[in-house]
C-alpha cells in the first residue's frame, strides 16, 4: 500500500533543509512546549503541502491522546462527540510498531477503521512516529496532499527529520512534568513532617497540662480543663490549616 518513491532534487532538498533549520530556530525561541509543538506541526504541514496535520502524544492505554495538536482542521470538526484519537487503526502502526506509513489512499489499508462523523474525508496519508532510542513518544501525521497527489519520499524524509526535533521537545515536556511531580512530592513530604511535628508538640503540651491537673481545687481544676480544651482546639485548627494547604497544592 506504500506509494511509489521519488528521488528528491538536490536544489529543492537544500531548500527544505533550510526551512527545517528556520523551524528549529523558532522552536528554540518558543516560551512553552505547546507553542513549540504547534510551530512544528503547522510548519511541517505547510512544507509538504498537506491539507491536515496532527501531532499526538499518547495518554493511558485505551484513553485519548494526552496531548493532541492539529493544523488545518475546521472548527466544526470539534463537535460534542469529538475527542482526540485513541491511537488505534493506522495510528497503531506508528505508535505500536514505531514505523512510518505513507499511503496513496489510507481508506484501502487493512488497518483503516473509518472516521468520526465530523472528521473530513481523507485519502493520501503520511504518518511518522516520534521516538528516541526506540521509545515511541508520539506521532506526526498528515492527510490529503494538495492537488490530490500522493505524499513523496522527500515528504517522508522531511517529516522524519522534524519528528526528531519534536522528540526533543516532548522529552523536555516529560522531564518538566517529572520535575514538577518530584517537587510536589518533596513539598508534600515537608508538609507531612511539619504536620507531624505540630501535632506531637500539641499532644505533648496537653499531656503536661493533664499531668499537672489539680483535682483538689474545683475552681482551679475547671480553669486547667479549659486550658486543655484550648490547647486541643488550637491543635485542631493547626491541623485544618495544614490539610487545607496540602489539598490546594
Amino acid at each position: 500500500m506504500e506509494t511509489t518513491t521519488s528521488t528528491p532534487t538536490s536544489g529543492h532538498w537544500t531548500q527544505q533543509l533550510g526551512r527545517i533549520h528556520r523551524i528549529t530556530a523558532m522552536v528554540a525561541e518558543a516560551h512553552d512546549v505547546e507553542t513549540a509543538l504547534t510551530t512544528i506541526i503547522e510548519n511541517a504541514r505547510e512544507m509538504i503541502r498537506a491539507e491536515i496535520g496532527a501531532l499526538g502524544i499518547p495518554g493511558e492505554p485505551g484513553e485519548p491522546m494526552a496531548h493532541f495538536i492539529t493544523s488545518g482542521l475546521a472548527p466544526e470538526t470539534a463537535g460534542p462527540e469529538a475527542h482526540p484519537p485513541i491511537g488505534r487503526g493506522i495510528l497503531s502502526i506508528l505508535l505500536g510498531k514505531g514505523e512510518s506509513v505513507r499511503l496513496a489512499d489510507v481508506r484501502q489499508h487493512p488497518y483503516f477503521e473509518g472516521f468520526p462523523t465530523t472528521h473530513p474525508d481523507v485519502a493520501s496519508f503520511l504518518g511518522v512516529p516520534i521516538q528516541i532510542s526506540g521509545k515511541v513518544l508520539g506521532d506526526l501525521y498528515f492527510a490529503n496532499k494538495e492537488n490530490g497527489d500522493p505524499f513523496s519520499e522527500e515528504d517522508q524524509q522531511v517529516i522524519e527529520l522534524l519528528a526528531g526535533y519534536a522528540a526533543v521537545v516532548i522529552q523536555s515536556l516529560l522531564y518538566q512534568q517529572q520535575s514538577l511531580d518530584l517537587a510536589m512530592l518533596n513539598e508534600r513530604e515537608q508538609f507531612a513532617r511539619k504536620l507531624q511535628d505540630d501535632v506531637l508538640q500539641a499532644m505533648y503540651g496537653v499531656g503536661l497540662l493533664i499531668d499537672n491537673l489539680s483535682l483538689d481545687d474545683p475552681e482551679r481544676t475547671s480553669e486547667e480543663i479549659a486550658a486543655i480544651r484550648g490547647s486541643l482546639n488550637e491543635a485542631i485548627e493547626n491541623l485544618r490549616g495544614h490539610l487545607h494547604n496540602l489539598t490546594h497544592q
